[in-house]
């Protein structure tokens, strides 16, 4: 995606056809978070802004629509849940450390513990209770010489990966369940 431009691919194994579909968004901003519905029928597009916008697909129509209404509760997103859906606002650190736009890079959940971690712009990892409503942080942590470019939970291996844009380390974190987190 680029500023408001999108590029969708529907590779159809059958006939081994590769479909590009080439689509402009009515956002303003650029576009920084694309999420689908694990069904392929929901998108979210999140923009530097956190602006969010759903859009209902049919590949195979190849048409899409802005949604009138937001999607179900229960829906599952790939590649995770939107960084601005309701359950993770308190990720976002408007009061407590007067963050003006997008400073909110990335988040993640691991569902058993039900902790999310979110990384910043400043190279901050913070981990939060489920669901994070409030913007206080049960640990943070700094260990990054500047910004995040992603952070990931490996629950199998009970690991929290993070990868820092300019100083291009990547951090594997120890996940130790607790008796109470707050």
């Amino acid at each position: 995606a680029h500023s408001n431009q999108l590029s969708l691919f529907n590779v159809e194994k059958s006939n081994k056809k590769c479909v590009k579909w080439d689509l402009t968004l009515t956002m303003k901003d650029t576009i920084k978070h694309l999420y689908f519905s694990e069904d392929d029928d929901v998108l979210g597009v999140i923009t530097e802004k956190y602006d969010t916008k759903f859009y209902n697909i049919s590949m195979k129509k190849r048409s899409i629509l802005e949604a009138n209404r937001p999607p179900k509760a229960d829906i599952v997103w790939w590649p995770r849940i939107p960084l601005t859906s309701y359950v993770l606002k308190g990720l976002y650190q408007k009061e407590t450390m007067k963050w003006k736009s997008s400073e909110l890079i990335d988040a993640d959940i691991y569902e058993s513990l039900k902790i999310v971690a979110s990384a910043d712009e400043y190279g901050v990892i913070r981990l939060h209770e489920l669901p994070a409503l409030n913007e206080t942080a049960h640990n943070s942590y700094k260990h990054h010489c500047g910004p995040i470019s992603k952070i990931l939970f490996i629950p199998d291996q009970e690991r929290l990966i993070s990868v820092g844009l300019h100083d291009r380390t990547i951090i594997r974190w120890n996940i130790e369940e607790i008796e109470t987190m707050l």
